[in-house]
């Protein structure tokens, strides 16, 4: 589904991070996407905790983020036509090219 504005998916979004490499399992992450485009995430790791914020244009009809740090990734909306259901996907690259992917629902 191609995303509008950023606006539109504004909010908490929550799920599983998958970071290429790890040997620990998925991580719980969660993403707040600001209404004027910029972003920040946070997930709860074994060894600490993660954050993440940058920066959000649209291309396409799809999110790209851009970290403050170097990190880039690009997030894909997917809806049922019959259904108020939504999820997010999330892929891209940390600043020192680990790949990661994160499958994120609607927060509260």
């Amino acid at each position: 589904m191609a995303i509008s504005d950023v606006a539109s998916v504004a909010g908490k979004w929550s799920g599983l991070l998958e970071l290429e490499g790890s040997k620990d399992p998925d991580e719980f992450i969660e993403l707040t996407v600001d209404r004027e485009g910029s972003y920040k995430a946070t997930a709860s790791r074994t060894i600490g905790l993660l954050e993440a914020q940058g920066k959000i244009a649209l291309a396409d009809g799809k999110l790209r983020l851009q970290g403050l740090k170097g990190g880039t990734a690009t997030g894909t909306l997917y809806a049922q036509p019959s259904s108020p259901d939504r999820s997010l996907l999330v892929e891209g690259a940390t600043q020192s090219g680990r790949r990661f992917s994160a499958r994120l629902k609607p927060g509260s």
